[in-house]
């Protein structure tokens, strides 16, 4: 009996490798591709080279050679195409600061974490009309940029000297930017939040934005939400383009070990800059607000 049920428990664990070796194949491979349908699927491409961590150490222990040979070359392909672009680890935590906060309502929280943290450029994405900051809400240190022109506008506020600001339109958003003159003299930092757009959208996006890049004579930093992975198609051509790094890694934020990579800082290679993203209830822990 006992011999029965170890060959049954023995094809259950075959079918599985067999289904499991397909759907990955299949995930690994139709990702290149550039419809929407593999946009999605390229998107979890670093939670996939995880699982198949997991199924190549699985399959060594049980001796399975030809399943763990199989594992090893797709892990090894996602992980090239995931590490051309993105990084595990940060490549500085020192320097300039910023602070992403997604749509927010409550000024006084915000601005007392904001006292508390003093990152040097905060961008808070949207807030509705009624709970936009009034001036004595403000924190002294900070320069307030960018009144609301809209019933959800965002805002800026920058702890360092500025020598000019605005708002760009990049076709079905805008991004805020900010150029400094004092210690980190002439670098621009720009701010965006691609949380609503579709993929075509992203791509239009980026596109404007590398023109306005392109333009500048100065460092650039890009950061917020890009709602895209950046081994994807369109983010990784603007990434190589306009010749920015990928400044915060993967195993920066334990978020994205579940879920894709979409807040990004991106910068040329010399830049020193860490980002921060604002989140109820986990503010105490870098883990989850890092990025």
């Amino acid at each position: 009996m006992r011999y029965l049920e170890t060959k049954k428990h023995q094809a259950h664990i075959n079918t599985f490798l067999r289904f499991f070796t397909l759907i990955s194949a299949l995930t690994t491979f139709l990702a290149f591709g550039k419809n929407n349908f593999a946009l999605v699927i390229n998107e979890w491409r670093w939670q996939l080279f995880l699982v198949l961590i997991i199924c190549f150490v699985y399959t060594a222990f049980r001796r399975f050679y030809a399943y763990m040979i199989t594992f090893f070359v797709l892990l090894t392909v996602n992980y090239f195409a995931v590490s051309s672009v993105a990084t595990l680890h940060a490549s500085s935590q020192d320097g300039t600061s910023v602070l992403f906060v997604d749509n927010h309502d409550d000024m006084p929280s915000l601005f007392d974490f904001v006292t508390a943290e003093l990152p040097d450029i905060v961008f808070v994405s949207k807030v509705d009309s009624l709970s936009f900051p009034r001036p004595g809400e403000i924190p002294e240190q900070y320069t307030f940029l960018h009144s609301a022109n809209s019933e959800n506008s965002g805002f800026m506020l920058s702890r360092l000297g500025i020598e000019q600001s605005g708002r760009i339109n990049i076709g079905g958003t805008y991004a805020d930017f900010v150029k400094t003159n004092d210690e980190a003299k002439g670098v621009i930092y720009v701010a965006v939040d691609f949380s609503e757009l579709s993929f075509p959208q992203i791509r239009t996006a980026l596109n404007n934005l590398s023109t306005f890049v392109a333009e500048q004579d100065n460092p650039v930093v890009v950061f917020g939400n890009f709602n895209a992975v950046a081994w994807s198609a369109p983010m990784s051509k603007f990434i190589f383009k306009n010749n920015l790094t990928v400044k915060n890694g993967l195993w920066d934020n334990l978020r994205n070990i579940i879920i894709p990579q979409h807040y990004y800082i991106l910068a040329y290679e010399k830049s020193n800059v860490a980002g921060s993203i604002m989140v109820n209830g986990l503010n105490s822990f870098p883990i989850f607000t890092r990025f």
